[in-house]
């Protein structure tokens, strides 16, 4: 096989990829609106079925975090896809001309990827709202079925907030600049 017909094949599977994961990530964004909220109203709704509805309660916030840990996957793996094509497709295919990888990481125009900022930036203020309602809700289950203080419920999922807060910070990315792992 030739090198160039090899360049071409690795971009067009590596776009492919790209599309999958943007069509991955839209459904996790979806599913996790509407898998959370709903999951919790079938616990409301079994809550006389069950007698240890409690235990259910606790593992809620668990689901948010798997919703999160399945979309950083995705955005990493996106990310990942186009650093490649940016630092080793295009320049040799194209080396006089910035491809679209490199179009989209130009310093003179940082509103290109504005949306996707928002987007990204909304996703985690939801899981985190979503995080935080499911985590109460855990932890009043919790005091009810210990008879304890709800403070003392709420440590567990509180300690686990702060290392997804700090996992996310140091791990969310926007875009593929100035990566050298992709």
């Amino acid at each position: 096989m030739k090198r160039e017909k090899f360049l071409e094949l690795e971009y067009m599977t590596l776009r492919k990829e790209i599309e999958n994961s943007k069509d991955r990530l839209f459904k996790i964004m979806v599913g996790g609106a509407t898998i959370i909220p709903t999951a919790q109203y079938v616990v409301q709704l079994l809550k006389t079925e069950i007698d240890n509805i409690w235990a259910i309660k606790s593992l809620l916030p668990f689901l948010v975090i798997i919703m999160i840990l399945l979309f950083l996957s995705e955005n990493n793996s996106l990310m990942r896809c186009g650093w490649y094509i940016r630092e080793h497709i295009e320049p040799q295919i194209t080396p006089k001309i910035h491809g679209w990888e490199n179009w989209l990481e130009q310093e003179m125009e940082p509103s290109i990827r504005l949306v996707d900022r928002f987007v990204i930036t909304g996703f985690y203020l939801l899981s985190a709202c979503y995080y935080v309602g499911t985590a109460v809700i855990a932890a009043h289950a919790l005091c009810a079925q210990w008879n304890i203080n709800i403070a003392l419920c709420l440590v567990p999922y509180l300690v686990i907030a702060l290392l997804i807060v700090r996992f996310l910070l140091k791990n969310v990315r926007v875009t593929t600049k100035g990566s050298k792992k992709g």
